[in-house]
């Protein structure tokens, strides 16, 4: 009996032992993750010295041992500032990232829905997609996603769904289209072209997001309208909802006047929290560069193993620029603006861009425990733990606000007005980049190089929004390289 009873007592010890072991690991996860995300926010947020933002912050640090701390997720949205609507933790890095370098699944189209949100409506698709081999083209129209007839009820849902599966069927009377998605790179240079009318040359560049590689066939594209002359350029970033700070300051040295890029003149600047600007005032009176600055240059080492880019030839020197902006225009396409409105006449035709004025870095918590290892002050922390446990997450914390040269930004915080208003109208019968175009023809007068060409009459509904859940996950976003950890 005592043999039963000893053998009875260890099994029970096993059991308790697994159960423990069990709550230990989850309780060790959430640990972690919270900890990645707490601390970077403490050390990078741009909005850490208000002082309910440091008070959440705080409390949130004494409290990550607390079993309600379960929602890691959460604790970063309840301690954003009330105007920050982009700091974000998530759980799977790589598909955020995804979105912010045009590589991943997709149907290869970009839509959206009438005034009715009745109607799905093509905007335009990036060459050699799924969307472009069904024949899809900008100002189709379909009523049905996956056999649902859209409403105003149910619109969200059914859209959100649909983009978010492997397939998708977009239906109108008397035809359907069903599409496959592939794991592909978008090219967001969907449209460059010269347009040779009133009697000048025309560049068009419509562009849809700063990728890291579109970085060089930028520098392809201004070589190509600078071998043929142009006299002007327009550059439609009507639907550009950002990307990468290095992209966007490389497309600013192609489009700046020589004597800026020669000179390696301020572009833009940036302001961080107290503690960092602290941080790099030192970094300046020691002498080293000032990494608050970004500057015109006729090269560029870019990050992630891109290698170097060589911009010499490829400069337009101009003095004037027609961008085409709308709601959609945001972050790095609204920094381009910004620092380049100084330097040269830049005339916004659309409508007034969205208004985020801000940047973020994006640290995966494998970095950053790796980078904390070697940390004397974080000695007590276990970094091989909290590396197996925050593997795949990341957080995109904002960090930093930009300016131009002189401090100043007129796009805080509701975006930059348009010099020159105009609708968008995908229903108006011609596809971007055709000098009848609705947005394109109203710069084309504004240039003096055309009258205003008539356009079809707007379908009923018609012109149309982008809902959020059409829009790509990094909307807004402006990725800067983190700084250094401030110990």
């Amino acid at each position: 009996m005592k043999r039963i009873y000893f053998w009875a007592a260890i099994c029970l010890l096993l059991l308790s032992s697994c159960g423990k072991s069990e709550r230990r690991i989850r309780g060790e996860r959430l640990y972690y993750t919270n900890l990645f995300a707490n601390q970077n926010m403490a050390t990078y947020y741009y909005w850490v010295g208000d002082p309910t933002v440091s008070a959440n912050i705080s409390r949130w640090y004494l409290d990550i041992r607390d079993n309600y701390l379960e929602d890691p997720v959460g604790m970063v949205e309840s301690c954003r500032y009330q105007a920050d609507q982009w700091t974000a933790l998530y759980e799977d890095a790589a598909a955020f990232e995804s979105s912010v370098t045009g590589q991943g699944l997709s149907f290869g189209f970009e839509a959206g829905i009438s005034q009715n949100h009745d109607k799905l409506v093509i905007l335009f698709t990036y060459e050699g997609s799924p969307a472009d081999k069904a024949g899809l083209k900008r100002g189709d129209v379909f009523s049905t996603v996956n056999g649902t007839q859209l409403a105003d009820d149910n619109y969200t849902t059914v859209i959100a769904e649909a983009m978010g599966g492997s397939t998708i069927e977009l239906g109108r009377e008397g035809k359907s289209v069903t599409l496959q998605s592939s794991d592909r790179y978008d090219n967001p240079i969907v449209v460059s072209k010269v347009l040779e009318i009133g009697g000048k040359k025309i560049g068009y560049l419509f562009y849809t997001s700063f990728t890291l590689v579109s970085a060089r066939d930028l520098v392809a594209t201004a070589a190509d309208f600078k071998s043929k002359g142009i006299d002007d350029l327009v550059l439609d970033l009507r639907y550009n909802t950002g990307g990468y700070t290095i992209t966007a300051n490389v497309l600013a040295s192609l489009l700046a006047p020589a004597s800026a890029v020669e000179s390696g003149a301020v572009w833009t600047k940036d302001t961080f929290n107290s503690r960092l600007m602290e941080a790099l005032d030192k970094e300046v009176a020691e002498g080293r560069n000032d990494r608050r600055l970004f500057c015109f240059a006729s090269s560029f080492e870019l990050p992630q193993d891109e290698g170097t880019i060589i911009l010499s030839g490829a400069n337009l020197d101009l003095s004037r620029l027609w961008i085409i902006t709308s709601k959609n225009t945001a972050s790095a396409s609204e920094a381009l603006i910004c620092g380049l409105k100084p330097y040269m006449n830049v005339k916004l035709v659309g409508q007034q861009t969205y208004g985020k004025y801000c940047g973020g870095s994006l640290i995966k918590g494998e970095d950053w425990y790796d980078a904390i290892a070697k940390g004397e002050n974080k000695a007590h922390i276990k970094t091989d733990l909290g590396k197996s446990y925050t593997t795949g997450w990341g957080i995109y914390v904002i960090s930093t606000k930009f300016t131009d040269r002189d401090g100043n930004n007129a796009g805080e915080p509701d975006g930059f007005p348009a010099d020159v208003t105009a609708t968008d109208n995908p229903a108006d019968g011609f596809q971007l980049g055709d000098p009848q175009e609705s947005m394109l023809a109203t710069v084309l007068s504004d240039m003096g190089v055309a009258s205003k060409a008539p356009t079809k009459a707007a379908t009923e509904g018609f012109p149309v929004e982008i809902p959020k859940v059409l829009l790509p996950a990094d909307f807004g976003v402006y990725i800067t390289e983190p700084l250094p950890i401030a110990e």
